[in-house]
């Protein structure tokens, strides 16, 4: 065992001893990456992903077709053999979360690091339009969110990408989509299509750069930076939940605007692409996408999380929070994680695990 490593275990040995368990860690590469694009050829082996969206008056056959944000880069990291999964979400902790990803194509886009109000993209003549304050389109990471029988637990490179019996190209049928999440983190709203039905869509993050100034061309294999804010509850409680579950998904997009072609994505070729895991320079070059995490594992019951527990202060927090308290060091008060709280049945299966009983989901 060399220093490093020894220096990591009694990291960790120190923590159990207290009740709770950091884990500070990462992958070099993507469990799954898939090019999220009705028509990849070979959906789960693209060498290259790219992100862009279509204009939103786009039709076939004079029926709405594509969604806005058409091409998309979905990453999913197991992590179960670094973080123990199953736990409850509850348990995880998680309070740094960086995901990185490199450009494949040559210098084509202008490097935006400032979020963009949907505004921009309405058409010059629209009342509601608002012209963009700097060059380029930001590169943004939102939440993945499955439907219509795709889960996270068994998606894999080559699942299906659209709802069964319609047309992939059909807006809202892709059946991993980029999503806005609920406080107890899970994916609610679907941003696909956000600049046909207007409405501001935030990411989880934003991608950023050291080496190139915003507004300039991109060169070929620069680092895209994402950094998790973790203020927030809700990014905070999705990625507890990938955790439990033992994958992390995100998804990379943009609203980089690809005109014309049948697939949408043919055109002025002003948008980003990134190097997947399946490209062999990526893979000689060390650039496949990548993820670095800290996740403390602790236990419901400490619910103030200062390692103390079975305490009456634990008790007295909960009951605080589940009146409305602010308490910044505190666990979630939805503790069975069925996203519906407050409630009775978290009050009953916070005191069912104080006595002893199963940890919930």
């Amino acid at each position: 065992m060399n220093s490093a490593t020894s220096l990591l275990a009694l990291g960790i040995v120190a923590s159990a001893s207290l009740g709770q368990t950091t884990i500070s860690g990462g992958f070099g590469s993507p469990t799954i990456d898939r090019w999220m694009y009705p028509f990849a050829g070979t959906p789960g082996s693209e060498s290259s992903a790219s992100i862009f969206r279509t204009p939103a008056d786009a039709t076939i056959q004079n029926q709405p077709a594509f969604d806005d944000r058409d091409a998309e880069f979905l990453l999913i990291f197991n992590t179960s053999s670094l973080v123990s999964a199953g736990r409850g979400y509850g348990t995880y902790d998680v309070t740094s979360l960086r995901v990185r990803v490199y450009t494949s194509n040559e210098p084509r886009f202008e490097y935006d690091p400032s979020f963009d109000s949907v505004r921009t993209c309405y058409a010059s003549s629209d009342s509601q339009f608002v012209s963009d304050s700097d060059a380029g389109k930001p590169i943004e990471l939102f939440a993945a969110g499955f439907r219509s029988g795709a889960q996270l637990a068994t998606w894999a490179e080559n699942s299906t990408f659209g709802m069964t019996g319609v047309p992939s190209f059909a807006e809202g049928v892709r059946r991993v989509y980029p999503a806005l999440l609920n406080a107890a983190g899970q994916a609610t709203t679907d941003v696909s299509n956000q600049v046909r039905d207007r409405f501001e869509a935030a990411p989880i993050a934003i991608g950023t750069m050291t080496a190139v100034p915003a507004g300039q061309l991109v060169p070929q294999g620069s680092e895209i930076v994402f950094d998790i804010d973790l203020s927030s509850p809700a990014a905070k409680a999705y990625f507890a939940r990938g955790f439990d579950q033992g994958r992390v998904a995100v998804l990379i997009s943009g609203l980089h605007l690809a005109a014309g072609g049948p697939g949408g994505g043919v055109g002025d070729a002003t948008y980003p692409a990134f190097y997947t895991k399946e490209n062999i320079t990526a893979v000689a070059l060390g650039l496949q996408p990548k993820i670095d995490f800290t996740v403390t594992i602790g236990n419901v019951i400490d619910f103030n999380n200062n390692t103390v527990f079975p305490e009456d202060q634990d008790v007295i927090d909960f009951f605080n929070v589940l009146a409305g308290a602010e308490c910044d060091t505190c666990r979630t008060i939805d503790v069975n994680g069925n996203g519906v709280f407050p409630e009775d049945q978290d009050v009953i299966d916070f005191f069912t695990i104080l006595a002893g009983g199963p940890c919930c989901g």
